[in-house]
């Protein structure tokens, strides 16, 4: 049957035996209490117990800490099942079967404050990434340790574990951030451990956060080009896209881009428009992602800067009304431009021979003048041209030449002088009269264009 037992030693060393002191066989269940008083006191478990049982070992036996009353606890069972607490006070030996242990009632306070670490899993964020943030502490804090006791700024804290020596929360970024850097803290005296020892602080991992996704603007040293010209492409960046921006990121419609520059917030390129296009437009764009910053946030889009185009040279046709001009006719020409050349084109610029030109009309693709040949000449021809270069179209680009139409000139009057085979007649006699032109008036000349008087004219070749 389990009961209590007490036992008080006295101001010298003491013995007690748990066979002895009990009375007989240890009960299962019973308590013991031992006092050993003054000087180095004993308690053997192992003597006088074969017959009961003797597996009396130390393993079998847990041994409390010193309590806060100055006494141990000892509690236990032997192989054969018995079951014993023994509270001991001054007991300073303990005999087991196995061994012998020594005992102190020394009082032990926990007076150091518990540490803490923190650390991050990443040392830089950018835009989408998350940190796993660590708190590691010297000794559990238990429950005095929370979410409202950890400071941060740069981004937020979430789904912080409640239990053990390492806490773990995850750090999210603020969003839009171009750069800066985190700060997660816990104020000194925010936890304690169970002792209730006020925690330390805990400092800052370094954490470098850029969130911003970079940008591009893409302008242009001019917005409209023609034959010859090239202009300038500036890729302005907000952030310096290091490596990561190349000629291969870069998409061009409407010409050729190259010598593009590598470093620096500014590349630059040449972009020479594509020969020969009468209108049109440019495209320079840089697609989204194709290209990062230096913390690898993806590159934003670049749109293209307004450039038109015409590099194709405006031509002219000078074309006559009449192909051929006698003395007091005219011909219109006519000035056919595959452009309109606007005010670039006037009489100063059309090369005349062989007659004048006059009433140049001056605007539309068709420009007009008269043409009046010169006078008195015998036969010729006009020319009519219009030098290259000398006219332009909207875009500046050079005109080409215009060659002259054909038009054959004669307006010198033909003349006939009337010449007789005699210069006096009698009855029966005649005279050849002789017309000389100094042009041959094919058939336009008859007998009736001769007057006649004081005789008559027949035979006219």
């Amino acid at each position: 049957m389990a009961y209590t037992y007490t036992s008080t030693g006295g101001a010298g060393a003491d013995s007690f035996n748990l066979f002895g002191t009990s009375g007989g066989k240890p009960a299962t269940g019973s308590t013991y209490y031992f006092d050993g008083g003054l000087g180095n006191d004993t308690l053997t478990f192992n003597n006088g117990f074969g017959q009961y049982g003797s597996g009396y070992i130390s393993t079998r036996f847990t041994i409390a800490p010193v309590d806060v009353n100055g006494l141990i606890v000892v509690s236990g069972s032997s192989s054969g099942g018995k079951i014993f607490t023994f509270t001991l006070k001054s007991v300073e030996t303990l005999v087991f079967a196995d061994k012998t242990i020594q005992l102190s009632y020394a009082s032990t306070v926990d007076t150091t404050p518990p540490t803490l670490s923190i650390t991050s899993s990443a040392s830089a964020l950018k835009i989408g990434q998350t940190a796993t943030i660590s708190f590691t502490f010297s000794e559990d804090p238990l429950a005095t340790f929370t979410a409202s006791d950890i400071a941060v700024s740069g981004g937020t804290l979430t789904g912080l574990t409640t239990t053990g020596l390492v806490r773990t929360a995850t750090f999210t970024p603020t969003a839009g951030l171009a750069s800066g850097t985190a700060s997660i803290t816990v104020a000194s005296g925010s936890y304690t451990d169970a002792a209730l020892n006020a925690g330390g602080a805990g400092t800052t991992p370094s954490i470098t956060i850029d969130t911003l996704a970079p940008t591009v603007a893409i302008t242009s040293s001019t917005t409209a080009l023609h034959a010859g010209q090239t202009a300038t492409i500036s890729f302005t960046f907000s952030e310096d896209p290091l490596a990561t921006f190349t000629a291969s990121d870069i998409v061009v419609s409407g010409g050729t881009l190259s010598g593009l520059t590598t470093t620096g917030l500014v590349r630059t390129a040449t972009f020479t428009p594509t020969a020969s296009l009468a209108s049109g437009s440019a495209s320079i764009t840089v697609a989204s992602g194709s290209y990062t910053d230096a913390a690898l946030n993806a590159g934003g889009a670049g749109t293209t800067p307004s450039i038109t185009i015409d590099t194709l040279a405006p031509r002219v046709a000078i074309t006559s009304s009449v192909p051929t001009l006698h003395a007091g006719q005219t011909a219109t020409i006519s000035f056919t431009f595959s452009e309109d050349p606007l005010a670039t084109f006037s009489a100063s610029d059309i090369a005349v021979s062989g007659g004048t030109l006059s009433g140049l009309t001056t605007t539309g693709l068709v420009r007009t003048a008269t043409f009046t040949p010169t006078a008195g000449l015998a036969s010729g021809t006009a020319s009519i041209t219009v030098a290259s270069g000398s006219y332009t179209d909207a875009a500046l680009n050079a005109g080409g030449a215009g060659t002259t139409p054909s038009i054959t000139i004669d307006t010198l009057a033909p003349t006939v002088a009337i010449t007789s085979s005699a210069s006096a007649l009698k009855i029966g006699q005649t005279a050849t009269i002789s017309f000389t032109f100094s042009e041959d008036p094919l058939a336009t000349f008859t007998a009736s264009d001769i007057a006649v008087s004081g005789g008559t004219l027949s035979g006219l070749t």
